[in-house]
């Protein structure tokens, strides 16, 4: 498949497979009915277990979490759905239970999470001003720059997906 851009620059990239998870609203056409809830979310239990197919996860925004949904927190949730995506491949592999007729309810240790009333946000404009909130703390130009207006965070998070620091942090 060949995406393409349209504005000021066209710009293409072929790709063997595509999911898109950046829009203004939920791109649940990859997913069957009856795994949505009515606001078109998938329906998800707090182990991020679809309700009706215990051998799905879902996370993110198209879930059905009732929470703010913020990339902050998703350090925390990705240790856990990996958690219990090994628990439920154990479970699977130590039986002769398929995929598909998985009860969750026979899947040993697995981990609930436990929503945050925590609102972290940052919005900085520009390299050097912005505003934060953190908690019930409200902060200004200063601390939003020193948090992410520098780098918007790309450093922490190619360190999260890589395992290792960003190539303009290596020494030599």
């Amino acid at each position: 498949m060949t995406i393409t851009t349209r504005g000021q620059r066209n710009l293409s990239m072929t790709a063997d497979l595509v999911l898109w998870a950046a829009s203004w609203a939920l791109n649940v056409s990859l997913y069957p009915e009856e795994w949505l809830n009515e606001m078109s979310e998938l329906n998800i239990r707090s182990t991020f277990q679809l309700v009706d197919r215990p051998d799905v996860f879902a996370i993110g925004d198209v879930s059905s979490l009732v929470e703010t949904k913020q990339a902050i927190t998703l350090p925390s949730k990705m240790k856990l759905i990996r958690h219990n995506i090994l628990r439920v491949a154990e479970a699977i592999s130590s039986s002769t239970t398929t995929m598909a007729a998985l009860d969750s309810s026979a899947v040993k240790g697995l981990k609930e999470y436990r929503i945050t009333d925590k609102v972290t946000l940052y919005l900085p404009v520009g390299e050097k001003e912005g505003v934060s909130q953190v908690g019930k703390s409200v902060y200004g130009n200063s601390k939003t720059s020193k948090w992410k207006g520098r780098d918007l965070y790309t450093d922490h998070f190619w360190k999260l997906l890589t395992g290792s620091k960003p190539p303009h942090l290596v020494d030599g």
